[in-house]
This record gives C-alpha cells, structure tokens and sequence, in this order.
C-alpha cells in the first residue's frame, strides 16, 4: 500500500483480484477534493499572477508593454500561458473524469502509465526551467535598476530626442516673439541674426535627473524616459529654466498608441495604492487644455488626443498623441521669468507632428 495526499494506492500481485471500491459513483465522489484542491491553485495564480500585478500597473496592460523589453514581455507571455494551461487542463481533465464515472462508464485500465508518467515529469521540468529563467531575469532587472545601467547621462548624449526639450521651448517662444529686447523693444531674432544663437543651454548637477533611457520592443519604434533639468540664458539673462519629464512612445500601429494613452491618462484618473487608502488625485483642468487646444489649432497642429490635469504631485502634466506617437510631460518652472504651460505645451505640440 501506498499514500499520496488523501489517496490511498492498493496493489496485489495476485492475477484476477477484485478492485476497492470499483462503484464508478463512489469513484466520482472521491474526485471532488482534486478538484476542489486544484480550482483553489488556479485561483490563488489567477490573483496573485494575473490582478494583482494589473492592480500594481492600474490595469495599464498597453502601456506597460511598451515600456518591457522584447526578450522579458516574450517570456512573460510563454511563462503566463504555461502557468495557467496546466492547472486548467488538469481540472478540464478531473472534471471529465468525474463526468465518466458519474456515467457509470469504467476507467481504462490499460492505459501506458510509463509514457504518462514522463509527461508528469517533462510538464514538472518545463515548469522548473522557466521559473528559473523567471527568477533570474527579475534579478537581472533589479540590478538594472538599482545599478541604472540602463540610463545614459544627458552631458553624454548626442542625440536629438524625437520630442521637445527645454532648449526648444526656448526657440519655440523666440518664434512667437516673447524675448523682447528692453532697449529697443524689438525681439531677439529681428536684432540679432540668427536669434537661436544667442541661446546658452547648461544642465543643472542633479544626481538623480539629467538622463534618458531608450528602448525598443516588439509593439514600439522607441520609448524615450527623459528627465531634464537645465537653464537656457539668452545674452546672460535666463530665458527658461527647470525641469522637464517626458514619457515618450512611438508605436508600431496607431491603436497601440491609442490604448497606450487611454492607460498613461488612466494612470493619473485612477492613483491605485495597495490597500486604497487613496484613489483620484487627478484633477482636470479644462480651461488650460482649451486655450492650448486653440493655440494649435490657430498654428494648424492637428493633434489626436490632447489633454491638461494636476496629477498626485501637484505638478501639471500636459499628455499629447499624434497618430502613432504619444507622450505624457510635466515641466517645473523655477522662476516667474520662465515658459509657460502654452509655451511648453505648445514646443510639445509641435515636436510631434
């Protein structure tokens, strides 16, 4: 005799012997604790592998994805399905079963145990080697994090961002004739040839901030993570100073972008905490998103989803898409002689037609 969990095996070397409990019903009936025990296994992974991690990105599947890696969302994806179709076809398969019985059809008897029992342990292996590999890429992207790896320092970037910076908001309000010369009264660009010249960009020493991260996947061209603090001087005086995030991505289709938006904007809407002690700090601000709406349709800059709100830091946040491209910026003056939202909000505009 031997025991695996609450079921007891009988064996007898002796040809012809009648089995225990051959009732196909009473059979049936000691299947319920199978299933009961696997139904509470699927549900627990279906919490804790399915809502629960949605829970954490405020159910902002799409725009998640864009932000994953192509290697690291491939591998969530086999990892998910095998996690849930075992269990489920075990309680598809204890469930037919059951169904049999109840029938009062026998059991097949004459089934190969041996070629069963290798699919229990290649299923049991497979399962083994992709929690490793689970396992050891979460290390590997917490070392990315802590480490920052992934960053590269704005002083050591080269590249033109496919966005608005802080520079161009400068020569976005040089255009509009906001820098006005207090002698003469006369714009930079109509005394000095060549106005954006006279631009001087630094960045500030921040730890933290002054860098860019850039990826692509399988769902975007690129996705951008740029925090920028810096002062740009025009002839000594500053023209525009602070910080300025942006959140920028370049789907492959424009209803990926699309769902990516409805997401970022959800995210602001809806600030989920682990035991919702707080839900809504997103406050509309209607008027600021009309007047900018105006602004660019008085320049012909068509744009697909605009909108303006204070977000749960009181910062005000400026989210834009056009067609494929889309991206969620805040900017933090430090001075009154500084961009404002439809100067910034604008540059935004306009850097992603």
């Amino acid at each position: 005799m031997a025991a695996r969990g609450e079921f007891h095996i009988y064996r007898s070397k002796k040809p012809g012997i009648r089995e225990l409990n051959t009732d196909p019903k009473v059979q049936a009936y000691a299947l319920d604790a199978a299933i009961k025990r696997q139904r509470s296994h699927l549900l627990f992974l279906l919490f804790w592998c399915i809502l629960y991690p949605l829970a954490r990105v405020r159910f902002g599947l799409m725009a998640t994805a864009l932000c994953v890696p192509t290697w690291t969302g491939l591998l969530l994806l086999v990892f998910g399905i095998w996690l849930f179709a075992d269990p489920v076809l075990q309680l598809r398969h204890l469930r037919r079963l059951k169904k049999q019985l109840l029938a009062e059809r026998p059991l097949n008897h004459r089934k190969d145990w041996a070629k069963q029992a290798l699919l229990h342990y290649s299923r049991t292996g497979l399962s083994f080697v992709l929690t490793a590999a689970w396992i050891v890429l979460i290390l590997c992207s917490l070392g990315t994090e802590l480490n920052r790896t992934n960053e590269i320092p704005l002083a050591e970037f080269t590249e033109d961002p496919p966005f608005a910076t802080v520079l161009d908001v400068a020569h976005s309000m040089e255009a509009d004739g906001r820098f006005v010369d207090s002698g003469s009264g006369q714009n930079s660009s109509a005394q000095q040839q060549g106005g954006s010249a006279a631009f001087v960009h630094q960045l500030e020493n921040f730890g933290v901030l002054n860098t860019v991260r850039f990826q692509k996947n399988w769902l975007s061209r690129g996705s951008w993570n740029w925090k920028e603090v810096a002062c740009v001087t025009r002839n000594g005086q500053p023209a525009v100073e602070g910080c300025l995030t942006v959140e920028y991505h370049e789907a492959k289709a424009p209803w990926i972008a699309a769902w990516a938006m409805a997401d970022l904007n959800r995210f602001e809407r809806w600030q989920w905490s682990p035991w919702l002690k707080h839900i809504g700090t997103y406050k509309a601000r209607p008027e600021d998103t009309e007047a900018l709406q105006q602004k660019c349709h008085a320049a012909g800059l068509q744009l697909d989803f605009l909108t303006v709100f204070t977000d749960e830091y009181g910062f005000i946040t400026v989210q834009l898409r056009k067609g494929c491209k889309l991206l969620s910026a805040t900017f933090s003056a430090y001075s009154q002689n500084n961009a404002t939202l439809l100067d910034w909000g604008f540059a935004l505009a306009q850097s992603i037609q």
